[in-house]
């Protein structure tokens, strides 16, 4: 009889769990060494005024007890955020805010209006930059003496109507107010909103969507637009039906979430802003992506695609003029036929909008607006401390000129000889090149 033994032990295998912590918080058990097959139960504990939010890596969800199987090596993030305040209060006493108004500047957009949407009724506030005076306080407690009574929808409508009264009388003839109702006319805008940002993002024409947002009414700078006004421009430019539907539907629903709007802007707007960045400005907002409004709709990837569109010049098909410069500061200037000289410090012109401002070389752009006025268009180029070469170029729809020319401080070199004729269907280049000293008082804002 032949027999064959074979012995040995299976070695124990053992995987390594690694944790890591976002915030303030803490996770039992702690990072470590686990058999293989062994349940791990994990519980997330914030510290005092944090809160959960998630785990992310090989688990995912929302729940602070989580269990996983360890059958590899695992790591896994907990994330802890600050606890809001007025959650806490609510769950407390199962009551809303009824009114908040922002009496500070820019503060009357969807971001921020998404931030209060569980905790507050309504929201008052201005999407412009507002004066030193703020709120008109006297005649807005005269007619809660008056009336202390007053329902939460008269007394939002009295906060509108006492702020534009009041700066309607001083003549400022750029200010605007609304009072947003948070209930369910937001929620059928968010809706709207969600399908508005998804149709964006899945445009192919980013130039049409940058023609929109620079026909926009800004407030500040360019990056804060009225929501309401892009989706107009998005109704004239865009031949994306997905985006002209969703542009269209995004209006009307605003319309019914804004119950009260007043303003003296001489364009339209429609009480409601949003923040959608160029390149440079898009690096500056590392946190956006956090904001709820971001992380529950495409936003966020939305002006990532715009982002990355802007970061090369971008020219109209009907005219653009550009200057290229390797360091230093120069800035492109534009005269338009009425003989009015624009920057790109002023961000647009009558007929056309500005890029960028470069500071340390690169590419400044003009392009010309749709239905423009008819007439000669000239450029400047100005140095404010680089000494050499500068590459200008002037793009149509069928021709591009490209003229290289040497600039120092002291000088502005002309570009003139580009004429407009019907409405932008025939277009006149004789280029004359001149130069002259840089006897301008010019003050550069950076």
């Amino acid at each position: 009889m032949l027999i064959l033994l074979i012995t040995g032990c299976t070695p124990l295998i053992q995987y390594s769990l690694q944790i890591t912590i976002e915030g303030n918080g803490q996770v039992i058990p702690a990072s470590g060494s686990f058999l293989m097959g062994t349940s791990v139960h994990l519980i997330a504990t914030p510290d005092e005024n944090w809160e959960f939010e998630n785990w992310s890596g090989d688990i995912t969800g929302t729940n602070p007890s989580a269990a996983i199987i360890m059958d590899s090596n695992k790591v896994i993030k907990a994330k802890f955020r600050p606890a809001q305040a007025l959650t806490t209060a609510r769950n407390s006493t199962v009551e809303k805010i009824d009114i908040i108004n922002m009496d500070a500047c820019l503060m009357q957009m969807i971001e921020v209006a998404y931030e209060w949407k569980n905790e507050v009724d309504y929201l008052v506030g201005s999407e412009q930059t507002v004066p030193g005076d703020g709120n008109d306080y006297t005649s807005l407690l005269e007619a809660l003496n008056d009336d202390p009574y007053m329902s939460k929808v008269d007394l939002v409508n009295t906060l509108v109507d006492t702020f534009n009264d009041y700066y309607s009388i001083y003549g400022y003839d750029d200010e605007t107010y609304s009072a947003l109702n948070l209930g369910d006319s937001f929620n059928t805008l968010i809706s709207a909103f969600t399908t508005f940002a998804t149709a964006l993002n899945n445009t192919p024409s980013m130039q049409e969507v940058y023609n929109a947002r620079n026909d926009s009414v800004y407030f500040e700078d360019i990056s804060v637009i009225d929501l309401g006004s892009f989706a107009d421009g998005l109704l004239l430019y865009s031949t994306d039906s997905t985006v002209t539907d969703a542009a269209q539907y995004l209006k009307q629903a605003l319309d019914q979430a804004i119950i009260n709007h007043q303003e003296t802007f001489e364009d339209t707007v429609y009480g409601l802003a949003i923040l959608l960045l160029s390149y440079e400005e898009w690096s500056e907002y590392s946190e956006y992506e956090n904001l709820m409004l971001a992380e529950d709709t495409d936003w966020d990837e939305f002006i990532e695609r715009f982002a990355e569109y802007t970061e090369q010049p971008t020219f109209s098909s009907i005219l653009s003029f550009s200057v290229t410069w390797s360091s230093d500061d120069c800035d492109l200037g534009i005269v338009e036929p009425d003989g009015s000289v624009f920057d790109v410090a002023d961000e647009e012109s009558p007929n056309g909008v500005f890029l960028e401002d470069m500071m340390d070389g690169g590419t400044e752009s003009w392009s010309l607006k749709s239905n423009p006025d008819e007439g000669e268009y000239s450029a400047k180029v100005y140095s404010w401390d680089y000494i050499g070469n500068i590459y200008f170029t002037i793009k149509t729809a069928s021709q591009e000129f490209v003229y290289e020319e040497y600039i120092t401080p002291d000088e502005i070199i002309s570009f003139s000889g580009v004429v407009v004729e019907n409405s932008t269907s025939n277009i006149q280049i004789k280029i004359k090149i001149e130069k002259f000293a840089n006897k301008e008082v010019r003050t550069k804002n950076n």
